[in-house]
């Protein structure tokens, strides 16, 4: 039996602009710039999503791991987790011809390593379950949701060349934060956080006046 075509986005996507626009209005007026920021990243994604932009969606998840939840310290509230696993119930729902959905081979066998690994995530989380939690989403079942994505993604060479094409984007831009920070010593939009990070480690170096790359010793 033939499948069915996805809905076209743009109606979809009209009715959503809408409402949207007019809560980040109201929250520029009345509320922190980072609620603004929030809701403009999510109208941004939403749109991703509708327009079926898999591939960078993909290096959007790996980027917001980088940029959000490391830098800000998101053990248990993974923002790139839950976007990866939307991706994941997106290309579920709006599976067709040219977008066929598959699933790891052996689930079964993927679901037992799962369960395994929750003890010796607990037991080796410093007696912390925050710890123990946020290590197991991110060392455990993140790979995993990524590599079932990247079978569904990976259809194709052109695909790939995307994800890639994508990601190499993103290396430059951190590459050229970390030239401006060591040819200048600032390190752009640092929040308080890492900052008191970085000095409680002592900018991270690796023996006296060597730190590690993008971090200038003080």
């Amino acid at each position: 039996m033939k499948m069915t075509e996805p809905l076209s986005p743009v109606p979809i996507l009209s009715a959503l602009i809408l409402p949207v626009a007019l809560l980040a209005g109201v929250a520029i007026g009345t509320s922190n710039p980072t609620y603004v920021f929030a809701a403009a990243g999510a109208l941004v994604l939403a749109i991703m999503f509708l327009l079926r932009l898999d591939e960078s969606i993909v290096a959007l998840v790996i980027a917001v791991h980088i940029l959000v939840d490391s830098y800000l310290g998101l053990a248990v509230y993974q923002i790139a987790l839950l976007i990866a696993l939307a991706l994941l119930v997106v290309c579920y729902f709006g599976r067709s011809e040219e977008r066929p959905w598959t699933g790891p081979r052996m689930i079964w066998l993927w679901l037992v390593f799962l369960a395994l690994t929750i003890i010796p995530m607990y037991e080796g989380g410093a007696f912390s379950l925050t710890n123990s939690l946020g290590y197991y989403l991110e060392v455990i079942l993140s790979p995993f949701i990524m590599f079932w994505l990247g079978n569904i993604i990976a259809k194709d060479t052109s695909a790939i060349r995307r994800v890639f094409q994508a990601l190499a984007f993103l290396a430059a831009i951190l590459a050229l934060h970390t030239i401006i920070e060591a040819t200048t010593g600032k390190f752009l939009f640092e929040s308080a956080r890492a900052q008191a990070s970085l000095l409680q480690n002592s900018n991270f170096q690796l023996q006296p006046g060597v730190s590690r790359s993008g971090r200038t010793a003080q």
